[in-house]
């Protein structure tokens, strides 16, 4: 992954770059996210693309792994509404 501006090993922003759950982040929040959650996500993104880390069928996959797709899935899902919702707000404000 590139290394971003306030990215782990610089100094905090002097205000906030990011707001998540009503959170303020004065740096990269890519320090926040635990490697279980970073493993979802690469096995989410083989998923969308069609592979699958045991051989067979989704009923032949872990569990877990299931529960992490469909976590990601709704989270996905979620932020596209949040986007949507943006968009048309500032389509209104606009006329």
């Amino acid at each position: 992954m590139a290394k971003a501006r306030f990215c782990p090993d610089e100094e905090p922003a002097p205000f906030a770059i990011f707001t998540i759950d009503e959170q303020d982040f004065t740096t990269c929040p890519v320090r926040e996210v635990r490697s279980e959650s970073l493993d979802a996500l690469r096995m989410y993104n083989f998923y969308s693309a069609g592979f699958l880390p045991t051989a067979g069928g989704i009923l032949d996959q872990p569990n877990i792994l299931m529960e992490q797709i469909e976590v990601v899935r709704a989270v996905e899902a979620e932020a596209a509404e949040d986007k949507k919702r943006r968009n048309a707000a500032l389509k209104r404000m606009a006329r």
